[in-house]
């Protein structure tokens, strides 16, 4: 397998062409064009890996201004935690509720090998990984690697379920706060999950898209590069 691309794929329409096509057709009633300009919105909030920040706000703020509709809007920003503001770093939260960024993260571990592991609750490619990651740990454990579990899920809720249904309690986790709004996460182009990155001793991220838990001939080896 090629490190590159290792998610599965999907087509993704032009959104932001869409959103401005239906805007100037006259054959749909005002009621239809709110709905289906919402449905497109509703859509690229949801894929985020696909759309830049500054088009997600700018076209949000247009669907705003278009209509008028402070509910439809409302629940928008609701269901992605939208704030209008882009953030340099990655905004993390720990099971604990202690709150940190990526960067002091990965500066508290200096001289250690960092394995980071993207997932998400719903997502059911990364939970079949856990069991692998376990094992992993467990044969590297004399190696000064520190595992890092970092989710997308937009609720507290379902992380806290997932890790308590799969026991989930080694290595560090933390939930990503500002996924809406981070220009860190959009710079690392995660548009897939499970994703896997290593950052060496000094801090450096070496690899954006590393080998998964169940690769683990090839992780181990990538590993001890950094070691």
């Amino acid at each position: 397998l090629s490190k590159e691309g290792r998610g599965a794929g999907a087509r993704v329409p032009n959104q932001l062409q869409r959103y401005d096509s239906i805007r100037a057709i006259d054959f749909m009633s005002p009621l239809e064009k709110k709905i289906t300009q919402y449905q497109v919105i509703d859509f690229m909030l949801s894929q985020s890996g696909f759309f830049s920040i500054k088009d997600r706000l700018k076209y949000l703020n247009r669907f705003k201004n278009d209509f008028e509709d402070s509910v439809m809007v409302q629940n928008l920003i609701s269901k992605y935690n939208i704030e209008f503001r882009i953030e340099d770093d990655i905004m993390l939260e720990a099971a604990t509720g202690e709150k940190l960024s990526l960067q002091e993260l990965v500066a508290a571990h200096a001289g250690k090998v960092i394995y980071v592991d993207y997932w998400a609750s719903w997502c059911r490619p990364c939970i079949k990984e856990m069991p692998d990651s376990k094992v992993l740990q467990a044969d590297l454990t004399e190696s000064p690697i520190v595992y890092v579990y970092i989710s997308s899920d937009r609720k507290a809720k379902p992380w806290r379920k997932a890790m308590e249904k799969h026991d989930l309690n080694e290595g560090l986790h933390y939930r990503i706060t500002n996924a809406s709004t981070s220009q860190g996460l959009e710079d690392l182009q995660i548009m897939f999950i499970p994703r896997y990155i290593i950052y060496d001793r000094t801090g450096k991220l070496v690899d954006k898209d590393t080998y998964r838990p169940s690769e683990s001939d090839a992780l181990k080896a990538e590993l001890s590069k950094y070691l």
